[in-house]
């Protein structure tokens, strides 16, 4: 009788335990404080006032209380995303979960210096709290300055000012550094060697490659632009979509259609109305890559259980944001929840 298969996954678990085991144990205490629907709702009814009430009796409490103006809710909300990115530093040092989880940031900030230094203007302000690199010495990085931040990021930043400054147009340095993220996201979970973050990060990119591709069409890119957008790693070859950018409307859609995200791709593809079609596509990739987390909830003692408890909470702060600051602006109750997800309206905000 073959048993080494099931040795195989025995020995990965006993290894995961003294690595993740105390971690994960501290995430399944904050997964309990996550709002449920009922609460939710509850928010969405009430004035703004009252809602600030009911977040007092939650772990947003400390950070929202007195709030008053859209700045302190927003300043609020940062700050409380910033305290779990400090619990997820201290216990996942050693990991490359962090990594993982901060990539994003470290390369928005990335993102808003390379604009600065080719004299984009209203950058600076959009700096995040939330990157792990130091945002002074990240300055010096993209100015040239070497020794700031070491030969791995500073060679980064070099060929992204590189790659950028070789393409025309204001938004070049976003359309080389999402792709390079991507990239660079699907490489640290594969240094993890997590399967479920490795087909996460895949589906990621299929699903930045295929806004990139409508979008693209829609504004009229030329070829060339989609060999420097797309990304590399995801399931759908990005070569073939590169080709596929040039296709006539008729085979462009069926060929779209006949892959894995038919089903996503049906609604945006036969809409004759653009703005249907982009905010379309932004609801249900955002809607099918929360599905994907679903998978790593079987995960107990892995990284898989940390990485979807930091993405379910940002994901309950961008659900607040919309909540609080509608309040603010005074829209209405039905309006504020058709701009929710319709992923937490079946309780997809619940670990």
């Amino acid at each position: 009788m073959d048993i080494e298969p099931d040795m195989t996954r025995a020995m990965k678990t006993f290894n995961r335990v003294p690595r993740y085991g105390t971690a994960v144990g501290r995430i399944m205490m904050h997964e309990a404080t996550m709002l449920n629907w009922q609460r939710i709702e509850r928010l969405i009814e009430s004035r703004f006032e009252d809602c600030i009430t009911v977040l007092i009796d939650t772990e947003y409490g400390p950070f929202l209380e007195g709030a008053t103006v859209a700045a302190e809710v927003e300043a609020g909300l940062m700050a409380f995303l910033k305290s779990q990115y400090e619990l997820l530093d201290a216990i996942c040092a050693g990991t490359f979960v962090p990594d993982f989880m901060h990539l994003k940031y470290d390369f928005h900030n990335i993102k808003v210096f390379l604009k600065l230094s080719r004299g984009e203007s209203g950058a600076e302000p959009m700096l995040s709290g939330l990157g792990s690199l130091d945002t002074e010495r990240l300055a010096s990085a993209v100015e040239g300055e070497g020794g700031t931040l070491g030969p791995y990021w500073e060679g980064l930043i070099r060929d992204l000012k590189e790659e950028s400054d070789a393409i025309d147009g204001p938004g070049a340095v976003d359309t080389v550094a999402d792709r390079v993220f991507l990239e660079k996201r699907l490489a640290i979970a594969g240094k993890e060697k997590s399967r479920l973050l490795v087909d996460f990060s895949r589906a990621a990119i299929d699903v930045a490659n295929l806004k990139t591709l409508l979008r693209g069409r829609v504004l009229g890119k030329p070829p060339e632009y989609f060999a420097d957008a797309l990304a590399a790693g995801g399931r759908l070859d990005r070569s073939e979509l590169v080709g596929l950018a040039g296709d006539p409307p008729d085979r462009f859609s069926a060929r779209l259609l006949a892959t894995r995200y038919g089903g996503m791709l049906e609604e945006v593809l036969h809409s004759e109305d653009r703005q249907v079609r982009l905010t379309s596509l932004d609801r249900d990739s955002d809607e099918f890559l929360l599905e994907k987390l679903a998978g790593m909830r079987r995960m107990a003692l892995g990284p898989e259980r940390i990485v979807m408890y930091m993405l379910k909470r940002e994901n309950e702060v961008t659900l607040l944001r919309v909540v609080l600051m509608g309040k603010l602006h005074g829209v209405s109750a039905p309006v504020i929840e058709r701009r929710l997800s319709s992923t937490y309206t079946r309780g997809g905000v619940q670990v």
